[in-house]
């Protein structure tokens, strides 16, 4: 098996340590969130309601319609969402009722959007579970960072596996929470296409035995859009797409295209992958307009690395 980066017998001790005595735990994940950042959420909470913690996840905007289906009534009262504007009373409480809050699938604190002051402001116990590069790691009492990791919920699988309170047998962990993991897994890794290292497959495998339903993640995942999306889809492929004769490829989606074709957040995951199976292309950039910014996604096939355009 391969040795995955920090999580050594130490770091596993100082994590039980804190799991063990907390009451109340806060877990707040990046805006935008997608299936990584909602997946590895949902796992992480579910494992810590199991072994009788109280547990919030903080949003910092909503989550998309799309990857709802992982929460249930009982998960969904436990969101708190920034929303459109100033982190509201329930968002407040949230960190400062917590003994401990995760920081997952970001590795700055001003991938958290509105929430950034209340996460900065906190003294308490703050721990890393991430897998993107040059992380600011400064005031956390434990780092989990591995950039090599498939996806934060990979990192989070493998992670609670090592603790004393599960012990390598991922039965411990609640269904919910495998399915969550599994669906963040299934996105961050565009199905298995991208980022795999040894260790996802046997996850993959572990967690469908456990008894997760993967034909459902993936119907939920990809057979369940709204025309809307596949019309913009076709839109953007045939009069959009640019490709330069090296083989790079940009696709920008302005406020008046998602206006026009009333998408909704989350209907683009995966708009960057898409000009990837053509042959020629090597890279693609994905540029999609914000209220006050461009978000930009860049993804490559090959052994062509993005990482630097990315800084």
């Amino acid at each position: 098996m391969q040795k995955l980066k920090d999580i050594t017998p130490e770091n596993i001790a100082h994590l039980e340590q804190v799991v063990g005595n907390l009451c109340r735990a806060c877990i707040v994940t990046h805006i935008h969130p997608d299936g990584d950042a909602l997946g590895s959420s949902l796992g992480l909470y579910s494992f810590l309601k199991s072994i009788g913690k109280e547990c919030k996840i903080v949003l910092p905007s909503a989550m998309p319609s799309t990857l709802s289906f992982i929460f249930d009534e009982n998960s969904l009262k436990d969101v708190v969402c920034a929303g459109e504007n100033e982190a509201g009373s329930e968002v407040e409480a949230a960190f400062n009722e917590a003994d401990v809050v995760f920081a997952l699938d970001f590795n700055k604190p001003d991938r958290i959007g509105k929430v950034e002051s209340l996460f900065k402001d906190y003294k308490s116990t703050k721990i890393m579970i991430d897998h993107h590069q040059e992380p600011l790691t400064d005031g956390f009492y434990l780092v989990f960072s591995d950039p090599n990791m498939s996806s934060t919920a990979e990192y989070v699988y493998h992670i609670l596996l090592a603790t004393k309170f599960v012990q390598g047998d991922s039965a411990r962990i609640p269904l919910q929470g495998c399915t969550a993991l599994l669906t963040g897994l299934t996105t961050d890794t565009n199905n298995f296409a991208n980022s795999v290292i040894p260790t996802t497959f046997p996850m993959a495998t572990d967690l469908i035995a456990r008894g997760v339903d993967r034909e459902a993640i993936l119907e939920n995942l990809y057979n369940r859009y709204r025309e809307n999306r596949l019309r913009l889809q076709g839109y953007l492929l045939k009069d959009v797409m640019k490709i330069s004769g090296n083989g790079v490829s940009v696709m920008i989606l302005t406020r008046k295209d998602i206006e026009k074709y009333q998408i909704e957040e989350g209907e683009t995951e995966g708009f960057v992958n898409l000009p990837l199976s053509i042959d020629k292309v090597k890279v693609s950039f994905f540029i999609k307009q914000e209220a006050d910014a461009y978000r930009v996604s860049i993804r490559s096939k090959g052994d062509i690395k993005v990482n630097e355009c990315s800084k």
